[in-house]
């Protein structure tokens, strides 16, 4: 696993920036960007005073977002395993699954959530989904 694989990727950080995310994330004495090309770097003073054309948005980690949607949003993102069973116990690992919850109250339903049914392949493309589908909450 590359450092950037625990970094959303590109065009969910744009996504982000339109809603209102902007918490820097420092790594080697700058803050993890992606240029306007999609490339990520660590974007630090000196930096700036190089390239002060350089366009960039914020790349943030996962862990990160998930928290920021937590604690300004109330939206609670949760990935699980799901499992195949026999005879009651897990034998086989089939993928990921996504559940989104913003805690408001619905008529119809214990609390307005989400569970996706889709499965997904790994951790980091169900979390992903998860933060897009959170995304539309907001």
């Amino acid at each position: 696993m590359k450092i950037e694989d625990n970094f959303v990727p590109y065009e969910l950080a744009l996504k982000l920036e339109e809603k209102g995310y902007n918490i820097p994330f420092r790594l080697f004495g700058g803050n993890t960007v992606y240029y306007v090309d999609g490339s990520f770097a660590s974007y630090n003073d000196e930096a700036r005073r190089m390239f002060p054309e350089k366009k960039y948005i914020l790349a943030p980690l996962y862990q990160q977002v998930v928290d920021w949607f937590r604690e300004k949003h109330d939206i609670h993102i949760h990935i699980s395993r799901l499992y195949c069973y026999v005879d009651n116990k897990p034998r086989t690992f089939d993928g990921w699954c996504v559940y989104v919850d913003n805690g408001i109250e619905d008529s119809d339903l214990e609390c307005n959530s989400m569970f996706i049914k889709t499965f997904y392949p790994t951790y980091y493309e169900a979390l992903t989904k998860a933060i897009e589908e959170a995304l539309k909450l907001i």
